[in-house]
């Protein structure tokens, strides 16, 4: 050990004996200097960056999110369509709440005639009203079209519509004898457990 080391080994334990042993620390002992913390900081990659435009983008999220803990699901979903958000995902980060309580108080929103949401109701958008219909000649250009470079390398078999809906006619009606087979041999089964007896 080197003998500065050992030296401030020494003022430590001096520094913290047992007050009944106060009497053998040195006269000229003095505290040992604490051990200086790293200036450099190190942060993993994925850290928040704290950057004065970023504060007060959190800063304003949570202002926004404390004015809605107050209230009810239904009341700042009713306030957020008031200010013209309707999709959930959006009202769920912009309130903080549940978004499965937030999927309920809009279809509560949209189906309940209290006067209280009335005004709300009239600004609700219908239940999928942004998930267009496909058009039928974009139904029959997609099934006439021409197999992509995939398909035919895996040999994906492009039939037409008229196909499939005869192939699927005929599982249920292949369904439907199996059924009766079943019927036909549970009955069968009953009466020779009845005749057994």
């Amino acid at each position: 050990m080197k003998p500065q080391a050992y030296e401030a080994l020494q003022k430590a334990k001096a520094l913290f004996r047992h007050p009944a042993e106060v009497d053998d620390i040195p006269a000229d002992a003095q505290p040992v200097e604490p051990i200086r913390k790293p200036r450099v900081v190190l942060l993993p990659p994925n850290a928040p960056k704290f950057d004065k435009e970023s504060m007060k983008q959190e800063h304003k999220q949570a202002q926004q999110t404390d004015k809605y803990v107050g209230m009810s699901t239904t009341k700042a979903v009713a306030e957020c369509v008031k200010q013209g958000i309707t999709k959930p995902s959006d009202i769920a980060k912009l309130t903080g709440k549940n978004i499965n309580q937030i999927y309920t108080a809009t279809w509560k929103l949209r189906n309940k005639k209290t006067a209280k949401y009335k005004s709300v109701a009239k600004k609700m958008p219908a239940p999928y009203a942004s998930k267009a219909e496909p058009q039928d000649a974009a139904v029959q250009a997609d099934w006439d079209r021409e197999p992509t470079p995939f398909e035919e390398a895996h040999m994906v078999v492009m039939r037409n519509r008229a196909d499939y809906e005869s192939i699927i006619e005929n599982l249920n009606q292949r369904i439907n004898e199996l059924l009766l087979e079943k019927q036909e041999l549970n009955t069968i089964i009953k009466y020779l457990e009845g005749k057994g007896k």
